[in-house]
């Protein structure tokens, strides 16, 4: 027997317009690696993510309900990102070490977009970064790299246009457009950021620190597109204010300096995340540091996504499955709550595993305010999902009040069906709080 808890967020005596803790859960593909996450920059129900299937191959699969349900898309070998055009969403771009694919209609066809790169192992040509510009994403970014030189391509009026000088034959690993002039990049090895001021004809390098490790990521305040966050293998956080003159290492509160991803909220241009073994959050840009592991441990961090303005999301992929972090905010107002004697909502199955059936039990809470003691009924869902991420089954969804109740699965489908042996997630949500369960089918 084992049991899941759901703890509520406590907010004591101060208001919640102050950006609170909250908790990972695990929306996806336990135990296999999520490496690249796709956001719609509006719904934040419609997520993408390149799942590795074997050593090499990965799937890409799209969800239109924040992740409860995934549709297989591509199969493809090596994919790397998930880039969606942000002024027409319809449009994705997939690519991977040997292939840049594009859709116009959301992942139902693909066309290849790369054949004049030479892309692949035949050629020696490998991609190494890819990116929109914001502000006209007809105009399309990408980096590739050979054994004997590294290039940088601009896609414009349908055509890639190679640009060679000293710093993109040196390699662009980490590419991030600004707006249809301001480009910044960083290079692996050997150590720089450099950036275009012509919407990435030109080059020029910043002052940013040389030393002997290389650029793992770099994200650009698009509030103030003077300031950048980036990471390092080895050596940490550096940002700059003032468009790459000036660098400062900030490293203070961080639990290790080998660090792969960052990320800079859409809401608030002070607050950063940095993912490396677990997840970061400054609300200083970048001054101190400190981890929200809760739900997530130590994971490794693989890639690392922010949800769309208004959402507070952060998504991360780890060599475990795609987490969902979500941080309580709100406006000019306080609220106050406490824990009472059934304050926690509690997801139990027993037994698990089950042969023939087993009992899945939860409490929904009493919530009291300074005032008020909310007995209302709340929206509860608890659903059966595969271990892929396909609906199973829907045991509960209705409103019901705080109390104890529990159902039976007898470990058959929507349709009445026996299910496979296997693993499969129990996924219980009370209003905004979610918790997931595995759960160990034997036949």
């Amino acid at each position: 027997m084992r049991n899941f808890w759901i703890a509520l967020s406590i907010l004591l005596s101060f208001p919640v317009s102050k950006v609170s803790a909250g908790e990972w859960e695990l929306i996806g593909f336990p135990d296999k690696p999520v490496v690249a996450i796709g956001i719609h920059p509006s719904d934040p129900q419609l997520l993408y993510a390149f799942v590795r299937d074997t050593a090499h191959w990965t799937f890409l699969y799209k969800s239109m309900d924040d992740g409860c349900t995934w549709d297989s898309l591509l199969y493809i070998f090596a994919g790397e990102g998930i880039v969606i055009d942000p002024i027409c969403p319809r449009t994705v771009y997939a690519y991977g070490c040997t292939l840049l694919l594009k859709t116009t209609n959301q992942g139902f066809t693909w066309e290849n977009i790369g054949e004049e790169l030479d892309l692949g192992y035949e050629y020696a040509t490998l991609m190494l970064d890819f990116t929109v510009n914001p502000v006209n994403t007809d105009i399309l970014y990408t980096s590739t790299w050979t054994l004997w030189t590294s290039r940088f391509y601009i896609y414009t009026n349908n055509n890639w246009q190679l640009i060679s000088n000293e710093w993109t034959n040196r390699g662009l690993s980490v590419i991030d457009a600004v707006s249809d002039t301001l480009i910044y990049a960083g290079l692996f090895y050997p150590c720089a950021v450099v950036k275009s001021l012509d919407g990435g004809w030109t080059w020029e390098s910043t002052d940013f620190p040389h030393d002997n490790f290389g650029v793992s990521d770099l994200c650009v305040n698009r509030n103030l597109n003077q300031h950048v966050l980036v990471t390092t293998t080895d050596s940490g956080v550096y940002k700059t204010m003032d468009g790459g003159l000036n660098w400062e290492q900030c490293n203070t509160g961080l639990m290790s300096l080998k660090l792969v991803r960052v990320a800079i909220d859409p809401d608030s241009p002070n607050i950063a995340y940095v993912g490396a073994k677990g997840v970061f959050i400054s609300r200083d840009y970048g001054t101190t540091w400190e981890a929200i592991n809760d739900g997530l441990g130590n994971l490794s961090i693989i890639c690392l996504e922010t949800g769309p303005p208004g959402a507070a999301t952060l998504y991360a992929g780890t060599g475990s499955g795609l987490w969902k972090y979500s941080r309580l905010t709100g406006v000019n107002e306080e609220v106050n709550l406490r824990e009472n004697s059934r304050s926690l909502q509690i997801l139990e199955t027993k037994p698990n595993p089950f042969i023939t059936a087993t009992e899945i039990s939860y409490n929904i809470p009493l919530i009291e305010d300074s005032e008020i003691t909310s007995s209302s009924p709340v929206r509860v869902s608890l659903k059966i999902f595969s271990i892929t991420g396909q609906l199973v089954k829907t045991l509960v969804n209705t409103a019901q009040a705080p109390g104890h109740y529990s159902i039976i699965w007898d470990g058959r489908d929507q349709f009445g069906r026996a299910i496979k042996s296997g693993v499969y997630f129990c996924k219980l949500r009370v209003g905004d709080f979610s918790k997931i369960a595995k759960i160990t089918y034997l036949r």
